[in-house]
């Protein structure tokens, strides 16, 4: 039965492969997460019309109220 040199190797680039897959899959659902924060939510009442709207004001501070 020969001997396999490369055994080492390969387990390096699975191993490097596999940490960069990783890092890519958190990378990318971390972004999703911030860009759905980014879009006011329409929030429907039973009756099919919007409840309450959220404006710019509830994801910015009001530069005015702070002075």
């Amino acid at each position: 039965m020969p001997k396999d040199y490369n055994s080492k190797q390969t387990y390096l680039i699975m191993v490097a492969s596999s940490i960069g897959l990783i890092i890519a899959a958190v990378h990318y659902r971390l972004w999703k997460l911030r860009d759905r924060k980014i879009i006011p939510r329409l929030r429907p009442s039973q009756g099919g019309r919007v409840e309450k709207l959220e404006r710019f004001p509830h994801y910015v501070g009001n530069y005015y109220e702070i002075q």
